[in-house]
């Protein structure tokens, strides 16, 4: 019954029932220290992360001011630096003219350069960006810094928007290098825009490989195996695995699947339903290498086979309770997803739109030329995090994604003869899978994803092993579960 009560709240999301057994799993353990790889400082929460997204009608909204930076430079190198760039969390660039060979605007500043000779001639680079900055922002003084060259003059607008309108509060035009401060406290009394994020909670997930047998366990590529080894299709099994997992704050699987009719596809229907009745939830981790292999990397082929199972995995799975949705939309993650062109995806999408199919689909990669094609992205960079996390701010159409980053125990696959030069990453006794937790909640992500809960053949697993009991399974709620919403 609690399930069904979940998905009858006021913001239609199969995630609400995960966020609401947030605080049960932040009571289970306390994180203990890691020396200089422990948990990050987490007392000040985002506010966006943790509300109670079930009393919502609707997406949470980020307030937050918009300043444009128009930056025109004669100088050969130039740079206008935010001494204290805490607040910007989104950055968009809105024109630049000129012969420049770099001209970037990013989280830290305002950067170009131009040949020496153009610079002597006069010539000038022109850069507009727009900043979103956390209301706090206007409590202090903006602190910035400006940088050149000994050749030409550097001139800085800075305007606030409000209305659509641009109201100027500072300009300033420099023959050298200087430091500015910018009052922001007339905009004390102006409503801040706000924009939305997705929908979501943070949230860990693993990725889960359902593909074992009994015999599995018997094969020379493994180093270990499972505490209790396991058949992949039977419930008390799966069960087991859901019950460790919650330990260790982890809401749900990234369930890997080779298509409709395959074992995993029998065992997902095992999967879903154990999760449906322990509070788990399960999204598809599309094995997208299997048809491209298949299709002899035919994309138009490769399209096809995607939509095809794509709109199987909608229509046969999407309404299970177990199913992880957002905003009603079954989540879909294929792997590998860079390896096809960014323009298949576009078609994908397209035609299952015409279909009336719906998926929240995040790229299995952060490149940033797939983030309007997909619901959101894994990585690891701060700054794309925030790209994608407030894509709506400042976007001419808003549209939320999802930013999930990455964890993983090690790595090695040298025990598969099929492998040409395996990689290995040593696990370091933990130590490397702390570091990796550390970095990958820095990156202040929405969603994590520990890779992975039972990859043996390539020694990714944090499951219980009979090599490491439950070491990993413990690292991992060590760092995740005072992450997750702390009260």
């Amino acid at each position: 019954m609690k399930r069904l009560f979940c998905l009858r709240l006021l913001l239609p999301l199969a995630v609400s029932c995960a966020l609401l057994s947030c605080d049960a799993h932040n009571q289970t353990k306390q994180p203990e220290p890691h020396g200089s790889d422990s948990v990050p400082d987490l007392t000040e929460t985002l506010l966006e992360d943790c509300q109670e997204l079930d009393s919502l009608e609707g997406y949470p909204m980020v307030p937050y001011y918009r300043l444009r930076f128009e930056y025109a430079t004669s100088s050969d190198w130039s740079r206008l630096a935010f001494l204290d760039p805490i607040h910007i969390i989104k950055v968009r660039t809105m024109s630049i003219s000129g012969e420049a060979t770099k001209a970037l605007a990013e989280y830290d500043g305002i950067t170009t350069n131009q040949p020496s000779e153009s610079a002597k001639n006069g010539s000038t680079i022109a850069v507009t960006a727009d900043y979103a900055f956390r209301p706090a922002a206007i409590d202090v003084p903006l602190s910035l810094e400006l940088k050149k060259g000994a050749i030409g003059t550097s001139t800085v607008r800075i305007s606030a928007i409000i209305e659509g309108q641009a109201q100027l509060l500072q300009e300033v035009t420099q023959e050298q290098g200087a430091q500015l401060q910018v009052d922001l406290s007339s905009l004390k009394g102006i409503s801040p825009w706000t924009a939305p994020i997705a929908p979501v909670r943070r949230m860990a997930f693993a990725l889960y490989y359902p593909w074992y047998n009994l015999k599995s366990w018997e094969s020379d590529d493994l180093r270990d195996q499972p505490e209790i080894p396991y058949d992949s299709g039977d419930p008390v099994a799966v069960e087991r695995q859901m019950t460790q997992a919650r330990s260790a704050g982890i809401d749900g699987f990234l369930s890997s699947w080779w298509g409709p009719g395959s074992k995993t596809d029998t065992n997902l229907s095992v999967v879903l339903d154990v999760a449906e009745q322990n509070d788990f939830f399960i999204g598809m981790f599309l094995e997208t290498n299997s048809i491209i292999e298949a299709q002899n990397e035919n994309m138009a082929l490769v399209e096809d086979e995607l939509v095809r199972w794509i709109e199987y995995y909608a229509t046969t799975y999407g309404e299970h309770p177990g199913a992880m949705k957002v905003d009603g939309k079954p989540v879909v993650m294929p792997w590998v997803t860079c390896t096809v062109p960014v323009e298949t995806w576009q078609n994908v999408r397209e035609t299952m739109a015409a279909n009336s199919i719906e998926v929240t689909m995040l790229a299995d990669c952060s490149k940033p030329e797939y983030f309007d094609v997909f619901d959101g992205a894994i990585g690891d960079d701060v700054d794309i995090g925030k790209t994608l996390r407030y894509y709506a701010l400042l976007a001419d159409t808003p549209a939320p994604k999802i930013w999930m980053s990455n964890a993983k125990p090690g790595y090695d696959e040298r025990l598969l003869e099929d492998r040409v030069n395996p990689r290995y990453t040593d696990r370091e006794d933990g130590q490397y899978f702390k570091t990796q937790l550390n970095s990958a909640l820095q990156a202040n992500p929405q969603w994590i994803r520990l890779y992975t809960w039972n990859e043996y053949p390539e020694n990714t697993y944090i499951e219980p092993s009979k090599n490491f009991g439950d070491k990993y399974l413990e690292i991992a709620g060590d760092y995740v579960l005072p992450w997750k919403c702390p009260k």
